[in-house]
């Protein structure tokens, strides 16, 4: 009887004690499902806050782009649908906060947030994604690299346009004129505020007419006739158009100045150039004339391959007939360049069909007369037009290696 009652109570001891061990491994495997449950969902958070914090990384490239000075920055924006949200900040003074760091305008380098070093033209962003109590970093760093051309004409201290004058846009990376023919895109661009800086009479403007700082549309723009344009818009910046630095290309070699036929030029240094009824053909590369270029009825300039980079220190005069011809029919493979003198350029009543090239001569002014038909992009320290000329601006001109120096482009050279 007392083996019997001793055996009984073993048995509810060892009942007691499995299923003590029972409770302890649901308790343990509730907590583990939880703790893999919070795990997962923190991990959820977390890949739904990075994917924010990229979103913040692109559209600060976005505005980058639009605006190379740009640092306003972007605070908790919002995405849709999930709730996440990103910041952007370019405020260095709570260290403690993630920021970025601008130093496109610099010559040295700088310090900018945790200690990263950031060279002199280039941004750090720093982009931290937010949701439900997780943060993610996202960082890039962006060179800002130059291009002139990002504009149809650009007047530094004026703009005159008289006549029925046309100008569009397309892009000759992608095909012809008739191809990519686009209907905005096609910019003019002063530097100037001061009253009418930009004069207009009867011109059809696939773009925007855009003018310096303090600029407006009362004062600095005159209208006759009926133009019509896209819009008006004044500048937050004066835009930089430094002149751009002719290479040293070793002994003079003379003027050249054939009478027949055409004279095949190597890249050098020359003192003008005055063909008459012949042709100077330039073959790729550097050239620079230190004085003038006179051309008259049946001398032309001809670039059948390029890239030609020609910087002209003197005057330019290219009338009745003469003609700059550039048979690749990509503007960015001829680009001319003025000096830091003040010069004029004259184009009047040129032919050819073929007249793809791009100038870049900001202390110069640009006068064009009659009804050309033109293809590139043209810079200079005024821009008068008289006629019913047409200038198609290439927009993948500034993309290319001949230009060199301007308005911004950018590079991603890392991420992560």
């Amino acid at each position: 009887m007392l083996q019997d009652q001793s055996r009984a109570g073993f048995a509810l001891i060892m009942t007691l004690l499995i299923l003590a061990a029972l409770f302890f491994f649901a308790f343990a495997l509730v907590r583990l499902q939880v703790a893999d449950k919070t795990l997962a969902q923190t991990r959820q958070h977390s890949l739904i806050a990075e994917q924010a914090a990229k979103a913040g990384i692109d559209e600060a490239l976005l505005r980058l782009s639009e605006d190379d000075s740009w640092q306003a920055g972007l605070k908790e924006v919002r995405l849709p649908h999930s709730g996440a949200s990103y910041t952007v900040t370019f405020d260095h003074t709570q260290s403690a906060s993630p920021f970025s760091t601008h130093n496109g305008g610099s010559s040295s380098e700088t310090a900018g947030w945790n200690g990263r070093m950031v060279p002199a033209g280039f941004v750090h962003l720093v982009s931290q994604g937010s949701f439900q109590g997780s943060r993610v970093l996202e960082e890039a760093m962006v060179q800002t690299t130059s291009s002139p051309f990002a504009s149809a004409l650009v007047g530094a201290n004026k703009i005159v346009l008289s006549g029925k004058v046309l100008i569009d846009a397309w892009d000759s990376s992608k095909g012809t004129y008739a191809q990519t023919i686009k209907q905005s895109g096609a910019d003019l661009i002063t530097n100037s505020a001061e009253a009418r800086a930009v004069e207009i009479s009867n011109v059809t403007l696939h773009g925007n007419i855009i003018v310096g700082p303090g600029g407006s549309q009362d004062t600095t723009l005159r209208v006759s006739g009926n133009p019509t344009y896209l819009g008006f818009k004044v500048a937050s910046k004066i835009r930089e158009l430094p002149v751009e630095t002719p290479p040293d290309l070793g002994p003079n070699r003379g003027v050249v100045a054939p009478t027949s036929g055409t004279q095949v030029l190597t890249p050098g240094t020359y003192s003008a150039f005055s063909p008459r009824r012949a042709t100077i053909q330039l073959t790729p590369g550097d050239y620079v004339v230190t004085g003038d270029i006179i051309m008259g009825n049946k001398a032309s300039i001809l670039v059948p391959q390029g890239p030609v980079r020609l910087f002209v220190l003197g005057n330019v005069s290219i009338t009745s007939g003469g003609s700059l011809r550039n048979s690749t029919l990509k503007p960015s493979n001829f680009i001319l360049y003025g000096g830091a003198n003040p010069t004029t350029w004259e184009f009047q009543s040129l032919s050819g069909s073929d007249l793809y090239f791009g100038i870049n001569a900001p202390n110069t002014i640009l006068d064009f007369r009659g009804g050309n038909e033109y293809y590139g992009s043209f810079i200079g320290k005024e821009v008068i037009v008289n006629g019913n000329a047409r200038f198609h601006y290439d927009v993948s001109t500034g993309s290319s290696d001949t230009a060199s120096s301007g308005s911004s482009k950018l590079i991603l050279k890392a991420r992560w």
